[in-house]
């Protein structure tokens, strides 16, 4: 084997590595765009409930309903102190603890608003300095 052979071999062998390295990268960079779009679409079906919540025009049914569609995508998709600050939402709900429901909601639309601008890779702001 003369010296263009293995400049030949070489050649290949920086394709075929090139090809699974970009393989490996593309295929890692797709799962990562999944999971923000349903990341993202959890902390955004919050949304409409806090509207709800917060203006209250819908009945105590319609607002159950919503709150169970969110929790379901929270429980999937979203961080262990969302989820948790959900069931502590759930439970002050259905333990008519108003103190306890006012804070989690509070809490949670922090949660979901600081959650929405990191996924978006927007820096954080300080809601409370105007």
């Amino acid at each position: 084997m003369n010296i263009h052979d293995w400049i030949t071999i070489f050649a290949v062998v920086i394709v075929v590595v090139g090809w699974f390295v970009n393989s490996a990268l593309n295929r890692r960079h797709e799962i990562a765009k999944k999971r923000m779009e349903y990341r993202l679409d959890a902390l955004h079906s919050f949304l409409p409930a806090f509207f709800a919540i917060t203006a209250n025009r819908v009945s105590g049914t319609e607002l159950g309903e919503m709150l169970t569609q969110t929790n379901t995508k929270f429980q999937l998709y979203c961080h262990k102190d969302e989820i948790d600050t959900m069931i502590r939402l759930v439970d002050a709900r259905h333990g008519q603890d108003n103190k306890a429901y006012s804070d989690a909601v509070g809490d949670l639309a922090r949660l979901v608003r600081e959650g929405i601008r990191d996924e978006l890779g927007l820096d954080k702001y300080d809601y409370t300095k105007r």
